[in-house]
């Protein structure tokens, strides 16, 4: 099928708006919707994936699911694996996922991921997306204790140079306050780490190999 010059010049023009200006594609791509769809497949391909991923960069992620299945389904149909050195399907497959992460839709960043992970050939990368996504949904407790034992650290470090520079050389009876006071501090600091990490492990370590082994 032979496409008229306007269509052709409609291509070059989308092509040379700057990439990182992703309100221009948005808007231009929106504007001219109807003729783009006259575009060859590849070339319409082609701007699809800039819009989609315009729309991602833009925060647009409703919208973006909108449109990302169907280039996974184009990519695989039409036989287009890469667009300017991207592979669409991962590139799409790892975008949804944020998406749905940043839309709090956990389980299906979750279900995503592990697919991205699979399709991949278990690239590090996608398998670090998954932790993410999986740190999201720990209970909020476990975040806490972290902070809590970085606190008593700070505490008892706090403590131990007023004991060095200011209590022993002056106040010898209060240093030994001081010192039981770290030891409840160094105490609460290790507690707090260990449940942390108990709770890391169970919400996300855990569940991380179960879902890899699948």
């Amino acid at each position: 099928m032979k496409f008229d010059n306007t269509l052709s010049d409609l291509y070059k023009d989308f092509r040379h708006i700057r990439r990182d200006d992703v309100y221009a594609q948005i808007r231009f791509y929106e504007r001219h919707a109807d003729e783009l769809i006259h575009l060859n497949h590849e070339e319409h391909f082609t701007v699809s994936c800039y819009y989609a991923n315009a729309l991602f960069a833009a925060g647009e992620f409703e919208r973006y699911l909108e449109i990302a299945p169907n280039l996974l389904e184009r990519s695989i149909i039409e036989d287009i694996q890469f667009v300017d050195g991207i592979d669409v399907y991962l590139h799409n497959l790892e975008n949804i996922a944020i998406a749905f992460l940043k839309l709090k839709n956990y389980e299906k960043a979750i279900k995503i991921a592990v697919q991205l992970y699979a399709v991949s050939g278990r690239q590090k990368k996608y398998g670090l997306l998954l932790k993410k996504i999986l740190k999201s949904r720990r209970p909020k407790v476990i975040l806490n204790l972290f902070a809590f034992a970085v606190l008593m650290a700070i505490l008892w470090t706090a403590a131990e140079i007023g004991r060095m520079i200011i209590l022993e050389p002056f106040y010898t009876q209060i240093a030994g306050i001081t010192g039981l006071l770290q030891i409840a501090l160094l105490n609460a600091s290790l507690i707090s780490v260990f449940a942390a990490a108990v709770g890391h492990y169970l919400y996300v370590g855990r569940r991380y190999r179960k879902l890899i082994r699948k």
